[in-house]
């Protein structure tokens, strides 16, 4: 079973072309989009099973997913297109996080595809729904082991059908840490020591864990999956901090120019008024 072509294929051209008038793209650019968007958010999936508590955390949200929502995906669509990428949306954030593997994620598609941001963002939306339905689908059971076994056993199929240049773009993606996706390859990935201050790469036994690459760390030292959900909360902090920095200075922009609008009126009232009173005392005296 592959699951890549099996997502692939519930998203016909009806789908397709509906999707697109939807996002504004045109359906050659959403087809590009969706060919990388599934292998990459699947690769995401499966590091996340990896790390502790993913696998567990994802089979708890796989529980509440309807398994269904592609059984008449095109209808759903133009029905309600807002309510699937809303809910997609939710459950990508969820179990990847709104901060780094997401953003970095929806970057990634973005700049690969051509789509804008927004466009790419309500893609993977929809891909969401699509993704859980079939890995709940698929799976022996909803165990932590079934769902991580599972997508282990896909990596292969992963791998393939990721694009190059997608893949080549997901390697700069701090938090996600994947080996052998497309024809690039990832270096191995050392532990990273914290001991008196410094950063310092250390390698022991390596540790078993299909589709990745890394080394059990030295005593004292911090795992590798740890510290990529503290880099994935960090970027999340930063980039939340980066879009109300933002908002404020608009709104600070706006506000500034809406004062400078209101004194411009009330002074041509106060000289409509001055020249009013002028000639009122110039006709009293006449």
């Amino acid at each position: 079973m592959n699951l890549v072509e099996a997502i692939r294929a519930q998203l016909d051209a009806d789908a397709v072309e509906t999707l697109s008038a939807k996002i504004g793209a045109a359906p050659t650019q959403t087809e590009t989009a969706i060919e990388g968007a599934v292998p990459a958010l699947l690769a995401a999936l499966n590091q996340v099973s990896q790390r502790p508590g993913g696998a567990q955390m994802l089979s708890g949200v796989l529980e509440s997913v309807d398994e269904g929502v592609a059984d008449n995906l095109s209808g759903t669509l133009k029905s309600n297109l807002g309510g699937v990428v809303q809910q997609g949306s939710g459950l990508l954030a969820q179990v990847l996080g709104g901060g780094g593997l997401m953003s970095g994620v929806s970057r990634a598609v973005s700049s690969y595809s051509g789509l804008s941001q927004g466009s790419t963002s309500s893609l993977l939306g929809l891909l969401g729904p699509l993704i859980m339905s079939s890995l709940k689908r698929n799976t022996e059971s909803l165990s932590p082991e079934s769902v991580s076994r599972l997508l282990s056993e896909q990596q292969p199929h992963i791998s393939a059908a990721l694009p190059q240049p997608l893949a080549e773009k997901l390697s700069d993606v701090s938090s996600l840490k994947l080996s052998g996706l497309g024809a690039t390859s990832v270096p191995d990935i050392g532990a990273i020591s914290l001991d008196n201050g410094s950063l310092d790469d250390r390698r022991d036994e390596p540790l078993p864990g299909p589709g990745f690459n890394v080394h059990a760390p030295a005593t004292g030292a911090a795992e590798p999956s740890a510290v990529g959900g503290l880099a994935d909360q960090a970027q999340g902090v930063a980039e939340t901090l980066q879009d109300t920095g933002t908002d404020t200075l608009q709104d600070a922009t706006r506000a500034e120019a809406n004062a400078g609008t209101w004194r411009i009126v009330l002074y041509a009232v106060i000289a409509i008024l001055a020249i009013w009173l002028v000639i009122n005392i110039v006709r009293i005296f006449d």
